[in-house]
């Protein structure tokens, strides 16, 4: 009865990942759009909507992306970080983040 049959080999069950985290994925597209809602509502509401600062307004955003890129790429327990952090960017966009931009990217030339 315990024995096994001499051709026979067992196969380890498959299990998660060392380092690999999956909630880092959900959090990222919360704490993502969370960010850039609050970074471009304290920059609109320190220059005001008919202020505008031009192209700097891309700034945060540019950075966030390139950020969230790396973490993305990068292997290890931030990629799913990451994933989630380019979802929140997109989520941001979608539900009205482009207004606040369009509103601070409002002037005449390129500060």
């Amino acid at each position: 009865m315990g024995q096994t049959s001499p051709g026979y080999r067992r196969t380890p069950t498959p299990g998660p990942r060392p380092g690999f985290s999956g909630s880092g994925f959900g959090a990222g597209i919360v704490a993502g759009a969370a960010v850039l809602y609050i970074v471009y509502g304290a920059i609109l509401a320190a220059v005001g909507p008919q202020g505008g600062i031009g192209t700097l307004a891309f700034l945060p955003g540019f950075l966030y992306l390139a950020g969230a890129l790396v973490l993305a790429i990068r292997k290890g327990p931030y990629r799913n970080l990451g994933a989630g952090l380019l979802v929140g960017l997109g989520v941001w966009l979608f539900l009205g983040g482009e207004i606040w931009l369009s509103m601070l990217a409002q002037t005449g030339g390129i500060a």
